[in-house]
C-alpha cells in the first residue's frame, strides 16, 4: 500500500517542479509586457504606439515600444491629450505641485477638462498655499472655457451657422461646473433659439417663394405654348378650309367633304386648347385675346357648316345635311343661313319619309 501511494505523489511533486520552472521562465517577460502596456503615445499623424515613457522633458519624449525598441518624438507631432496623458502617468499620487503645473500647461493647451480635473486633484492634497493657487487656478479654467466657448459661439453666428452655435453651447453646458460663467454661456442660449426659430421661419419662406415661382414658370410655358399651337392649329384650320371651298367651286364633293371635315376638326382643337389657356391665364389680356380667337373659330366653323350643308340639301343628302346644320346650330343658334337649311331639310325629310311609309308594300302578302 506505501508503494502505491509513493508513486503519485512523486509524480505530483515532478509536474509542481515543472509549473516552477515555466513560470519561473515566462515571469521576466510577462511584467516587462504589463508594464510597457501602461500607455500609448498618439501622435498627430494618427499613429497610435503602445509602450512606456522612459524620459521627457520640454522638447519631447523618450518612448519605448511595447514589441521593442526606443525612439524619441518632439512634442509638436504629438497630440496634446495624449502629452498630457503621458505626463500624468509619470505624477506621484500626493504630487501637488505637479498637478498644478500640469493644470497650467493643459488650461494653456485648451484642454480645460484635464486642467480641471488636476486643479482639483491638486486642491485635495496640496498644502494651504497650492490649494489657494488650486482654487485661483479653477477660477482661471472655468473663465477660460466659458470664454473660448462664447468666441466659438460667435464665430459660428457669424458663418450663419446657428444650431452650430446652440450644439456649441449645449456641449459646454453639459460639462461646465455651475457658476457665473456658465450663466454667461446659458444667457446666449434663448437668443439662439429665437434667432433659429427665425432663420427657420424665413427658410420656410424662401422655398415657399421658390415653389411659387417655378409654379409661375411652368403656368407661363404652359400658357405659351398652348396659345402657340392653339393658333398655329387654327391657321392650318383657315387653310384647310380654302381648300375645301375650292374643291366645291370645282365640284370635287368627295375631296371637299375630306377637306371640310379636317378643317372643322382643326377649329375644335384649336378653340379648346383656347379654352385651357383662358383659364389658367385668368383675366387679363391673354384671356381676352383667347375670346376673340375662339369667336373668329367659331364664326370660321359656322361658315364652314352653313356650306357643308348646302352641298348635302342640293344632293338631297338629308341625314348629311341634318348632322352638318345641327353641329353649327349648336355653335351659333341663331344663324339665318343654317336655320333656313334647317326648314328646307325638316320639310323634305319629312315629305319623304311619308312618301316612303305610303308606298311601302305590305309583308307576307302571298299575291
Amino acid at each position: 500500500m506505501s508503494a502505491m501511494r509513493t508513486a503519485p505523489t512523486a509524480a505530483r511533486s515532478v509536474r509542481r517542479l515543472l509549473v516552477a520552472a515555466l513560470v519561473a521562465a515566462l515571469l521576466p517577460g510577462l511584467l516587462a509586457s504589463e508594464a510597457l502596456a501602461g500607455e500609448v503615445l498618439k501622435l498627430k499623424s494618427g499613429d497610435l504606439i503602445p509602450g512606456e515613457v522612459i524620459e521627457m522633458d520640454d522638447a519631447g519624449v523618450l518612448f519605448a515600444r511595447q514589441e521593442g525598441g526606443r525612439f524619441r518624438v518632439r512634442w509638436s507631432a504629438v497630440l496634446p491629450v495624449s502629452r498630457y496623458e503621458l505626463w500624468a502617468s509619470t505624477l506621484a499620487a500626493d504630487d501637488a505641485a505637479g498637478r498644478l503645473e500640469i493644470a497650467r500647461w493643459a488650461l494653456r493647451e485648451k484642454l480645460f477638462h484635464q486642467a480641471r480635473r488636476e486643479a482639483v486633484k491638486a486642491k485635495g492634497i496640496g498644502s494651504d498655499e497650492e490649494r489657494e493657487q488650486a482654487t485661483a487656478l479653477l477660477e482661471h479654467v472655468a473663465q477660460s472655457e466659458a470664454d473660448a466657448s462664447l468666441a466659438v459661439i460667435d464665430e459660428r453666428i457669424a458663418a450663419g451657422d446657428l444650431t452650430g452655435a446652440l450644439d456649441r453651447a449645449r456641449q459646454y453646458l453639459r460639462v461646465a461646473p455651475p457658476g457665473a460663467h456658465a450663466t454667461r454661456v446659458r444667457a446666449r442660449v434663448p437668443d439662439l433659439l429665437v434667432r433659429i426659430e427665425q432663420a427657420q421661419a424665413q427658410e420656410t419662406e424662401r422655398k415657399q417663394n421658390e415653389a411659387l415661382g417655378r409654379d409661375a414658370q411652368r403656368k407661363q410655358a404652359f400658357i405659351e405654348k398652348n396659345l402657340r399651337q392653339a393658333l398655329a392649329t387654327k391657321q392650318k384650320a383657315q387653310e384647310t378650309s380654302i381648300e375645301a371651298y375650292a374643291y366645291l367651286a370645282k365640284g370635287n364633293q368627295t375631296r371637299a367633304r375630306r377637306a371640310l371635315a379636317k378643317s372643322e376638326k382643326g377649329f375644335l382643337a384649336a378653340r379648346n386648347r383656347l379654352k385651357k389657356v383662358r383659364r389658367a391665364a385668368g383675366p387679363g389680356e391673354i384671356a381676352e385675346q383667347c375670346v376673340r380667337e375662339m369667336e373668329d373659330a367659331d364664326r370660321r366653323t359656322v361658315d364652314l357648316l352653313t356650306r357643308w350643308g348646302a352641298l348635302e340639301v342640293g344632293n338631297k343628302s338629308w341625314k348629311k345635311a341634318d348632322a352638318a346644320v345641327d353641329r353649327g346650330l349648336r355653335i351659333d343658334p341663331v344663324d339665318s343661313a343654317l336655320l333656313d337649311l334647317r326648314r328646307e331639310i325638316d320639310e323634305n325629310w319629312i315629305r319623304r319619309r311619308v312618301s316612303d311609309i305610303s308606298n311601302a308594300k305590305p309583308r307576307g302578302s302571298s299575291r
